[in-house]
Parts: C-alpha cells; structure tokens; sequence
C-alpha cells in the first residue's frame, strides 16, 4: 500500500482521535491546574500577607505596650512621684536638687531605649519641666496632655523638633489617685518599625509600611513614602483601597503605586489608631504561578509525546491486519478470489483476528460456491443444448408428420369426390336398371363401368389404410419424442430448482457478508460493496431460474397438451383405419355385388324386379359409405390441424432452449471473471 494512502487511512484517522482524546482531557487538565494552582498561590500568598501583617501589627502592638509599661514605671518611681507631692503640697515648683534626680533618671531611660526615644520628658502643671534630652523638649506642652488621668496615646505626627513621624504615649504620675503630673515619651517611630518592618530580608519584593487612621504613612520600607504619602488624599489615587482598610479593618486588597499594581494584607490597631500594611507585587507571585505554568506545560507536553509513540505503535499493530484484509477486499472486487490473507494476521486472538479469519472463511467459502456454480452452469448450458437439438429434431418429425397428414387429408378428399361420384354412378345404375328393359346393351357397359370404379375405389382405400398406418406410427414415434422431451424438461427444472437453491444461499451469505461489512463501519464499507454486488448477482441468478422455470412449466404444459393431442390423433386414426377397413368390407361386398350382377345380366329380363330390389339396397350402401368418407375427411383436416399446432409448439420449445442456452452461456461469461 502507497505511503499516500496509507497517510490518508484509517491509521491516521484512528492516531488523530486517540491523540485529540488524550491532548483534550490533558490540556484541560493543564488549564484546570493552572487555575487551581494560580487559585491556591493566590489564596497562600493572600494568607501569608496576612500572616506578616498580622505579626507585624503584634510585634508593634507589644512593643508599644512594653513603651506603656516603661512609661507608667517611670510614674510609679518614688523619686519622681515625692518631687511632685511636695511641690503640689506647697504649691511651689520641684526642688531644684529632687528634680535633678528625676532628669538623671529620665537621662538615663532615654539612654537605655538607644534611640527609640525622640524625648522623655516630666509635665507638671501642664508644662514641661524636666527631659531626657538636656532640657531642649520643643512642642509637647499641651493641657489635654498635662491633665490626663490615665494613659494616653497620641497621634502619630510629624515631630516639632525632627520633622520625623513620632508618637507620644503619656503615662499619668498619681498619689493616692491624685493626679500629680505626667511622664511623656515621644516615641522616633522610625526606630522602633525598623526591625519590624525590614524583617523581610529573605523576600526582598515583600515590603510593609504603617498608615494612620487618617491614612498618613508613618512608617515604610521605603522612606520616602513616610508623611509624604496620604491614602486619604485624592491625588494617590487610593482612596477607594483605603475605604476597603476602614470597613474591613483586616483583610486583603489590590492597590496600585507609581504604576506597580500591589497585593496587600492589612490589619488593625484600633487601640493605637494604626493600620499594618504588608504587601508585594502581583508580578511576584505571578511568577511563581507562570513558572508552574510552564513546567506543567512542558510534562504534558512530554507526556503527548510519549504518548503519542505509545499510540503510534499501538494503533499501527492494529491497523495492520484491517489495511490487509482491506486489501485483500479491493481484490475481490476484481473477481479475485485467488488471493490468501498473511498467517500472522489468522493468528491473532483477538477481534481482528476473528475479522481476518472470517474473511478468509468467506473467501473459501466462495470458491467453492463460485466451483458449484460454474459446475451447475455447465450442466445447465449442456441440458439446454440437448434440450435445442432435441426440440429441433421433433420439429422437423412434427413436419413430417404435418406433410403425411395433409397427404392423408388430400387423399381422403379424393376418396370423397370418388364415392360421390361412385354414389351418383350407382343413382344412374338404378335409372338404367328401371329402364333395363330398354337397352340392355348399356346396362352391361354401365356394369363394366362400375365394376373399373370399384377396382379403382378398393385400391384407394387399401392405400388410404397404407398411409393412416403409416400416419400413426409417427405420430406414435413424435409422442414418444414429446414425452422424452417433457422428462427432459423435468431434469433441467431439477437442475433449475438446483441453481436457484445455490442464489439464495448465495443471496444469504451475501446478506451476512453485508451485515457483518455494517459492523465493521468504515472498515467494511470496500467489502459491504463486494457483498452487494455478490447479492445482486446471486438475484439475478435467482430471477433467470425462475424464468427458466417458467418457460420449463409453459414447455412442459405444452408437451402435455401435444402428448394429449396425439393420443387424440392416434384414436381419431384408429377410428379411421377402422372406417377405411368398413369400406373395405363394403367394397368387396359391391365386388360380389357387382359380380353377381355381371353373372345376371343375361337373365336381366327374368329378374329385373331382385335387382331391382339389389340396386335399391347398394344405393342405402353406398349412402353409408359416403357419410364415412366425409367423416374421414373431416377426421383428416383436424388431424392436419392439430399437427400444425404441435409444429408452433416445437418452434416455442425450441426457442426457449435457445434462451436458456443463451442465458447458461451469460452466467458462464459472469463466472468466467472471478479468478479462482
């Protein structure tokens, strides 16, 4: 087989749809786990966003609160809660030498903290009279700060002093409950979210930054966000991000700064009025998600490849024996039936083993049909021979016999027109007997004439009895030909029945052959054409056998009506011989007759009255023998009819046989192209 055909067959056709029903459920595998991957990132980086915001806002939370502890343990010192009771008891400022202690203490405080003090500082009465920073606090007096009676937190705000985002939480100084004055810690905001929000050495893309309730950055990875940036300002273009921060308080949104689109996680600090913000490009885990993407990609297409050859050499194991036999059809197409399929394909256990198997079962079976058949043929193009040259022969008898009958008939024509004229000869007789007594002489030449009639008469009927003798024997030898004939045309509707049982198993094998063709589908459709032409033959076949036995019956039937015929002709020629030997019988009784009266005639006046009487009862005589001699010559014609109605019947015999014969040597052309 060509390899163009071979690209363009069932192979591919079977390689295309097993490779699309593998890429079909892969590829939708890839898009499926690309999804739920880029889904599961998505979802595990939103939740490790966070994870960090969360922790971050803790760690900011506890570092604030440990600053409140410190605070409120700086209140509760003794030294700095006597210098105020005195001073509020006498209503005068803080001992000089007492407030040095407290500054010491305070120094020493903002040393310990390692910048993460902007100023420690001592309100009394509302101003600030003591710090940790040598006396230059600028900016924290403030009344609502000097009067409070627990702990304060202030907004986060941009420091007096460094223009640096601080914070001051301000713990009470209380004895007894009474408010004595307040210890202030300006928080460097920026050192104490260092380590917190630059924690993040391992994932350099992931960055956090601080934001008030009002939405001011106040701490940041990058630095140049810090007080610089607003959410809540029209220009940043987050204020719809930041509205998200406020309702939600913790959860995860997008927003986009200097072009870059972000992930973010925020949470809250209600009680330090603050929002964590930890956040990353989306490009980052994007990333991820694109290389797992394209690992995915690259394993199925590994796996499509493999696969691929896997199918390749499977699928062309399998079309192997299918092409074979496919070719093994095409062959029989073209009436080949000389063709045998590779054992390597009949031995296979499995379904196309059984197809191989079976079509070579067919094929063997059609040799041996297609051998019956050519046998069947041949007989049938023999009978068909005899039976033409047997019609032929008993057509030319049937003429024969015809020539003999219309010689017969003539004949009994003649024998008729000679009794009529003998019967009017003899009515002159009794003239010339009435008158006898008036010329003897002519009553004796009239004698004499009648006696050359009557030599004349007996000699025509023995050879009229000559003639129907030999007129029944043929038609005795043409009924034993007919006969023959119609046991002849017994054995070709034997052979007939014969080839008509062959087409309809020829017919059915055809059926099945086309059904199993049906079930092979696209497989079987070059064999389901074979079987149906096998079919139509088979019908054709089946359709000349029955006009073959039609014409038999219509032969048959007709050598039954001429076999009946010419038992009517042999009786209507007995009746006739026996006719024929009465008027024998009557012209030796005339003879006698005749002799007597030739013995009498000299006496003829002595007894004119007896023959007389004689001549009365030879002309009754003669009467009877005229009626016979009409009905022979009627007897005759039918026979001469009948005759000729057997000749068209052997001409239609003989046509038919012609047919047959014609039709037995079309089937041997047909046969004639299988090759076996």
């Amino acid at each position: 087989m060509s390899s163009k055909r071979f690209k363009g067959g069932l192979f591919w056709k079977i390689f295309a749809i097993s490779v699309l029903c593998m890429l079909i459920p892969m590829l939708i595998s890839l898009f499926t786990s690309v999804h739920l991957s880029k889904k599961y990132l998505t979802d595990s980086s939103s939740n490790r966003l966070l994870n960090i915001s969360a922790e971050k806002r803790n760690q900011f939370e506890l570092s604030l609160f440990d600053i409140e502890k410190q605070g409120l343990s700086i209140a509760m010192q003794p030294n700095v809660v006597d210098t105020l009771r005195k001073a509020k008891s006498n209503s005068t400022a803080p001992n000089e030498a007492e407030l040095e202690i407290v500054t010491k203490n305070l120094e020493g405080n903002f040393e310990l903290a390692n910048g993460l003090f902007e100023n420690i500082y001592l309100m009394y009465n509302n101003k600030v009279i003591t710090d940790g920073i040598g006396g230059a606090s600028v900016g924290w007096e403030n009344e609502t700060v000097g009067t409070t009676e627990s702990i304060l937190i202030r907004p986060a705000v941009g420091s007096p002093t460094t223009g640096r985002p601080t914070m001051a939480i301000i713990a009470p100084i209380k004895d007894n409950g009474k408010q004595l004055g307040v210890i202030g810690m300006a928080i460097e905001l920026n050192a104490l979210s260092e380590k917190i929000i630059d924690n993040n050495a391992a994932d350099q893309n992931l960055k956090t930054l601080i934001v008030t309730s009002s939405g001011l950055v106040i701490s940041s990875t990058d630095s140049e966000l810090v007080l610089n940036l607003n959410f809540q300002e029209e220009d940043s273009g987050l204020q719809g991000f930041f509205n998200k921060i406020a309702s939600e308080k913790t959860g995860i949104g997008h927003f986009t700064l200097d072009g870059v689109e972000y992930i973010s996680a925020f949470s809250d600090s209600d009680k330090y009025g603050m929002y964590v913000l930890s956040y990353m490009p989306v490009t980052a885990y994007m990333k991820t998600i694109v290389t797992l993407e394209i690992i995915l990609f690259a394993v199925i297409l590994f796996s499509i490849l493999i696969a691929s050859v896997v199918i390749y050499i499977t699928i062309k194991r399998i079309v192997r024996p299918i092409l074979a036999t496919a070719k093994q059809a095409e062959q029989l197409a073209d009436w080949n039936l000389a063709m045998t399929i590779p054992q390597e394909h009949l031995n296979r256990k499995d379904e196309l083993g059984k197809l191989a198997s079976s079509f070579a079962t067919m094929i063997t079976n059609l040799k041996s049909m297609m051998g019956q058949i050519i046998d069947a043929s041949g007989h049938v193009a023999a009978s068909s021979q005899e039976l033409y040259a047997s019609g032929d022969q008993v057509g030319k008898a049937a003429e024969d016999v015809a020539g003999m009958i219309m010689g017969i008939a003539s004949g009994a024509e003649e024998q008729s027109s000679q009794i009529d004229s003998a019967l009017l000869n003899l009515n002159s007789l009794v003239k010339q007997i009435n008158e006898v007594n008036e010329s003897t002489v002519i009553m004796e030449n009239t004698t004499t004439h009648i006696m050359d009639d009557i030599n004349r008469g007996g000699k025509s009927v023995a050879e009229s009895i000559d003639k129907i003798n030999d007129l029944k024997n043929d038609t005795e030898g043409v009924s034993k030909v007919i006969t023959d004939l119609g046991n002849t045309s017994n054995q070709i509707g034997e052979i007939v029945e014969l080839i008509s049982g062959v087409a309809g198993q020829t017919n059915m094998l055809a059926l099945n052959a086309a059904i199993e063709a049906a079930r092979a589908g696209e497989a079987g459709r070059g064999f389901s054409v074979v079987a149906d032409e096998i079919r139509k033959l088979a019908e054709e076949t089946s359709n000349a056998s029955s006009r073959i036995a039609k014409l038999i019956v219509e032969i048959k039937n007709g050598v039954d009506t001429a076999i009946n015929r010419m038992d009517n002709s042999i009786l209507s020629l007995n009746s006739s011989v026996a006719a024929i030997k009465e008027n024998e019988d009557v012209f030796s009784v005339i003879n006698e007759q005749a002799g007597v009266l030739n013995k009498i005639v000299a006496g003829v006046t002595q007894n004119v009255k007896i023959m007389t009487e004689s001549s009365h009862d030879f002309e009754c005589t003669m009467q009877d023998i005229h009626q016979a001699s009409q009905v022979f010559a009627a007897n005759s014609e039918s026979v001469s009819a009948s005759s000729e109605e057997q000749i068209a019947l052997t001409e239609e015999i003989v046509s038919s046989s012609k047919a047959m014969a014609s039709m037995s040597e079309e089937l041997s052309s047909l046969i004639r192209n299988f090759k076996i």
